[in-house]
């Protein structure tokens, strides 16, 4: 179940990875991402907390911690990253850096045990990350630097929150809590804040996308528009 549970997270991964660069490179905004991400994941995860009632076994400093990690700045950093870059970028600076970011936040804050095989390991994960990355874009930083360093500055916010969620024991309840109810919230009044979203305009490909069942499983939809655009470019 372990193994299982480690390639469905892959695969996800990868697959929001080139959503999020179609959407990017479609009409609609970052705003406009922001809201259907966060929008859906609180229709989906709002029976559970209610059921749950998470709540009650959280402190005020974890709940406000663990929504500020994954929310507005994190979320609008990354969908900004890829309208500068493409989303294999994002598979290198935001999750081939996301191992090395964790083991420094655990010995810089939590002094955590310096263990060289953990730091081994990342290094190999992020070069792995780097040679395919290179193998489709070629790497071009001159192009894509400032989609990188968004891409660099939402791995690190992860990292945090990573840390903190195994440091607290939180379990999976309380990240719906935090990551899918309250971080729409504080999100959705960011936006009211900062910027005017713009009304969803019709989008041929976000259509395709939304309307075919093979949606959630990343299958179908493939052939129906060039993919590699959206990763390579």
């Amino acid at each position: 179940s372990g193994y299982a549970a480690c390639f469905t997270i892959i695969f996800i991964w990868s697959f929001w990875l080139i959503v999020s660069r179609i959407g990017a490179a479609s009409e609609l905004t970052i705003y406009d991402l922001t809201a259907m991400r966060y929008g859906i994941s609180a229709i989906v995860s709002l029976p559970f907390v209610l059921y749950f009632k998470p709540w009650k076994t959280l402190s005020l400093i974890r709940i406000l911690s663990l929504s500020f990690l994954l929310g507005p700045v994190y979320i609008l950093t990354v969908f900004s990253g890829f309208i500068f870059a493409p989303a294999a970028h994002g598979g290198i600076f935001m999750n081939g850096l996301l191992p090395i970011f964790t083991v420094m936040i655990g010995v810089i804050f939590f002094a955590a045990r310096f263990e060289q095989k953990k730091l081994s390991g990342a290094l190999v994960i992020l070069c792995a990350a780097a040679i395919l990355g290179m193998n489709t874009t070629g790497l071009d930083l001159s192009k894509s630097w400032v989609g990188d360093l968004c891409f660099a500055i939402g791995g690190a916010f992860f990292a945090f929150y990573v840390t903190l969620a195994r440091q607290w024991e939180i379990k999976t309840v309380e990240i719906l809590f935090c990551s899918s109810i309250l971080k729409p919230f504080i999100t959705d009044i960011t936006i009211i804040k900062i910027a005017t979203p713009s009304i969803m305009p019709r989008n041929e490909k976000i259509e395709i996308i939304l309307r075919k069942p093979s949606f959630l499983f990343g299958l179908k939809f493939l052939d129906e528009i060039n993919l590699s655009t959206f990763v390579n470019n």
